[in-house]
């Protein structure tokens, strides 16, 4: 327990420290319910965001804790797919972006994807 509680300090203090250098730490927590299939999905989705030059480089994966029931315990007993994605910033109205995932536990690439968003 205290080697888990020094770590997400450690964690706590690298991400305000390391923010001033363009590195971030985050994530989301997403529940749904699927009214038709009467099932409830809890997942997590940290991430890592480097900014530089314009460019955002974010890592991020999906970790799901509750599926009908607590499966985190299956969900850490396999190595995660992480998503890499690359964004930049061409103006204010236009986004360009570069992504794929990386199965770490098949060791095999995903698709790479290049898209444009117009914002307006």
């Amino acid at each position: 327990m205290k080697k888990l509680l020094t770590t997400v300090a450690v964690s706590f203090l690298a991400t305000n420290v390391m923010a001033e250098d363009g590195l971030s730490f985050g994530g989301e927590v997403s529940a749904e319910a699927n009214l038709t299939t009467e099932s409830e999905t809890i997942t997590l989705t940290p991430e890592m965001v480097y900014g530089v030059s314009g460019f955002d480089l974010k890592a991020s994966t999906d970790l799901v804790l509750y599926k009908d029931e607590v499966v985190i315990s299956d969900t850490l007993d396999v190595l995660p797919v992480v998503d890499l994605e690359v964004t930049y910033d061409y103006n204010d109205a236009t986004e360009l972006s570069l992504g794929t995932s990386y199965n770490l536990e098949t060791e095999t690439r995903g698709d790479i994807v290049a898209g444009v968003t117009f914002k307006f």
